[in-house]
């Protein structure tokens, strides 16, 4: 037992310096180790703190059966999303971090993602972009299997972090 609880102690203590040593999200997402990546991604520094001027304004799941009639040719789960922007220029896309939790806080799915979105300065986005997850029976672990069980129950806590704006003047803004 005490063996065990070393082990795990050096396991965090690896990711924490790997991720200090300037790893990023892609790199802690080839770590096999859940323990490994997990220290990873806690271990990846912040910028300061400082908010992205485009924030998440409102979220919303949808969880859908299969419904050929309407083009779901499997169960999947939509996660829709809209920002609103305070800067005074046009947003043209958004680069994102999406992590989903369970109820005990524990992430179930961190992913990043890339949208082409219109929002006007001091707008919220009118359309409401969405992400899905779908079920495919030969994988167990898939994103759509690790999220189901939270988001069918009502529990799961959902982060969308904008990371980079790209504006329609060709402006980039790390975050």
């Amino acid at each position: 037992m005490r063996l065990r609880i070393m082990a795990l102690a050096l396991v965090a203590l690896t990711g924490r310096v790997l991720a200090s040593q300037g790893q990023g999200v892609e790199e802690c997402r080839n770590i096999t180790s859940e323990p490994e990546r997990l220290a990873c991604y806690d271990a990846i520094p912040t910028s300061g703190g400082e908010k992205a001027p485009v924030q998440l304004a409102k979220s919303f799941y949808n969880v859908l059966a299969r419904d050929t009639y309407r083009g779901i040719n499997a169960p999947r789960i939509e996660l829709h999303v809209a920002f609103a922007n305070s800067t005074d220029k046009p947003v043209k896309a958004l680069s994102v971090l999406i992590r989903i939790r369970d109820a005990f806080g524990d992430d179930v799915l961190v992913t990043e993602a890339k949208m082409d979105i219109d929002i006007e300065p001091h707008t919220q986005s009118s359309a409401t972009p969405y992400f899905y997850w779908e079920d495919n029976e030969f994988d167990p672990g898939s994103a759509y299997r690790r999220i189901l069980n939270p988001v069918s129950s009502k529990t799961a806590q959902t982060d969308v972090t904008v990371k980079k704006i790209l504006y329609r003047d060709g402006s980039v803004d790390s975050y």
